[in-house]
């Protein structure tokens, strides 16, 4: 965790805090037209529901020395409903805007199986991968807005997304990359550089980020 400084301790739970700010910003959306009521109430905070994020870790089997991945486990965060959200709209996009995406396994396989068919191999094709260490740690949350609205407005032309103005967007995946806490060994944390491995959004973002 103290690896590439992303993480802060804060001295009190931030649950609370987290979901007025959620709160207020959907009342503002709503009362504006900037979302639906039916988009409202299906990113509303529910109190009971919510609890922060937490901590463990998984092995990464694959990498020399067997190193830890940090995971949050955000499924009932504050902004698990409002990252899902932005996911839906932008991963769709972004899989549109190039053709080397690739989702899974599965995907990959019938990618060289098209190779293959069409005469893509030779004897002398090579295979190349990288691994982009930290990335979802050192992701630098300006930059990564910055993209995002490159993306959306140069790359794609547009001025909003389902509806919902471009600049409403950005205050949503905003408010979801600055409110990441969870909790941790009896400390509370906020997430100040990155996305949460675990959160729907960091994924999108990190591939609209490295596309630039």
């Amino acid at each position: 965790m103290d690896k590439t400084q992303a993480y802060k301790i804060v001295n009190d739970n931030p649950l609370y805090d987290i979901i007025n700010q959620i709160i207020h910003f959907l009342q503002t959306w709503l009362t504006n037209k900037y979302i639906t009521t039916e988009q409202y109430e299906n990113l509303w905070p529910v109190h009971r529901k919510y609890q922060l994020a937490h901590l463990y870790y998984l092995p990464q089997a694959h990498k020399q020395g067997t190193p830890l991945r940090p995971i949050c486990a955000s499924i009932n965060s504050p902004t698990a409903r409002l990252s899902q959200f932005l996911d839906n709209l932008l991963r769709p996009l972004f899989k549109q805007s190039t053709s080397t995406s690739i989702e899974n396994g599965i995907y990959i396989v019938q990618q060289l199986k098209s190779y293959s068919r069409s005469e893509q191999f030779t004897p002398k094709t090579l295979f190349i991968t990288f691994d982009i260490v930290d990335l979802y740690t050192m992701l630098n949350h300006n930059l990564a807005i910055f993209y995002l609205r490159r993306f959306l407005q140069e790359g794609l032309q547009l001025t909003a997304l389902d509806g919902i103005p471009i600049d409403v967007i950005i205050k949503i995946c905003n408010l979801v990359l600055k409110n990441n806490y969870f909790y941790y060994d009896n400390n509370y944390y906020h997430q100040i550089k990155g996305g949460a491995m675990g959160s729907s959004l960091t994924l999108s973002l990190a591939n609209i980020y490295m596309k630039y």
